[in-house]
């Protein structure tokens, strides 16, 4: 279908640009050339961002010059495939997406982000930019907010989804990632959006950061602690969440381990039943529950 491979286009060119100025900005930010790559790398990343998300949301005959809404899927493939699509300009498009309630309410406050990118971006590409003071202390502080509050936003697919805007952990690279979460400003930044998505966040056994969503996938070292093959959870007997971590590849030959609350942080043991099979917290404080010499649902 020639939605998905303009979609799928766009997505991974964005993809690109958005790397490209995550490791400029961890390594050259300090330089002329530095903050000139990275300031344009993140206005393309935002420009193809912007096309992707309008596709998704409102199909790609919206992102084009000249190209009825009615097009045969097999034409509009053909004018792709021959290069032929030209796309309408960043600041028509825009304000498209300015123009549609949904984006307007939850970005707010960001178009005038993008527009000094894109101011930015065309001085440093036609002529020259001349930063002042100002502008270079802030650089940093903008180029973060772009990555978390705007390109987080657009590369998202659909601003309605439940689950966390999951492109982080797919698609960045993880090394560079790892660099930018060391940057108190980014992490403060990632912590702030997060919290205002989730109520609640919780600690992480892998990378000691309380940085996982409740859908249990950290937004710090990446790991997704849904793999049933590696991890299991029990509800806590102290506050009560689902959130007792344990090994789940080893509780069999152990039948009793240690498990933790990414909650509340509180040991406890869990032990899973050698009749039923069933895995439970011995310090749930419920004595219905299975335990050892007993089990729940032995009819005995």
């Amino acid at each position: 279908m020639a939605e998905n491979k303009i979609s799928t286009a766009l997505f991974q060119n964005a993809i690109i640009f958005l790397n490209d100025a995550i490791k400029h900005f961890n390594n050259d930010m300090q330089s002329h050339d530095g903050r000139i790559l990275t300031v344009v790398e993140i206005q393309m990343a935002i420009e193809l961002s912007i096309k992707y998300c309008i596709t998704e949301e409102y199909g790609s005959v919206t992102i084009f010059d000249n190209v009825p809404a009615d097009i045969e899927n097999e034409e509009l493939e053909k004018l792709f495939m021959e290069n032929k699509l030209s796309t309408r300009d960043f600041e028509n498009l825009k304000n498209f997406l300015k123009s549609k309630k949904e984006y307007s309410r939850i970005l707010s406050k960001e178009f005038k982000y993008m527009e000094k990118f894109q101011l930015y971006r065309n001085k440093l590409v036609h002529l020259n930019y001349n930063f002042s003071e100002l502008e270079l202390n802030k650089l940093e502080e903008d180029i973060i907010h772009i990555i978390v509050y705007i390109l987080h936003i657009l590369l998202s697919g659909k601003v309605s989804d439940e689950e966390y805007r999951d492109f982080l952990y797919d698609y960045i690279d993880h090394r560079e990632y790892e660099i930018l979460l060391s940057n108190n400003s980014f992490y403060e930044s990632l912590r702030n959006i997060l919290n205002s998505e989730y109520p609640n966040m919780y600690f992480c056994p892998i990378c000691s950061r309380n940085l996982v969503i409740p859908h249990k996938r950290c937004v710090g070292c990446l790991t997704d602690l849904n793999n049933s093959n590696a991890y299991g959870f029990v509800t806590c007997g102290f506050c009560g969440e689902d959130m007792v971590i344990y090994d789940a590849c080893n509780i069999d030959a152990n039948t009793e381990m240690r498990g933790l609350c990414l909650n509340c942080e509180n040991d406890t043991i869990v032990y899973k039943c050698k009749k039923c099979g069933s895995v439970v917290n011995l310090e749930s404080f419920d004595d219905a529950m299975c335990r050892p010499f007993y089990c729940e649902f032995d009819d005995e």
